[in-house]
């Protein structure tokens, strides 16, 4: 798949909008890592662990689809 400026837009949007109980699917979050993603959901993700990066991107994967 090639990513287009739509896509990223959607992907963008995407992260704005995940719950919490989404993410903890994959494990528990902090509250302190909570309000940090709601503030900054993008570099948040890259401060979660594996699970929950892999738990977020196949939210955005299934809203994408």
């Amino acid at each position: 798949m090639t990513l287009t400026s739509s896509n990223m837009r959607t992907i963008i949007a995407e992260l704005c909008c995940i719950d919490r109980h989404e993410i903890e699917v994959a494990g528990p979050l902090s509250e302190k890592r909570w309000r940090d993603f709601q503030q900054d959901p993008h570099g948040t993700f890259m401060k979660l662990n594996d699970e929950q990066q892999d738990a977020v991107t196949a939210i955005v994967n299934r809203r994408l689809a």
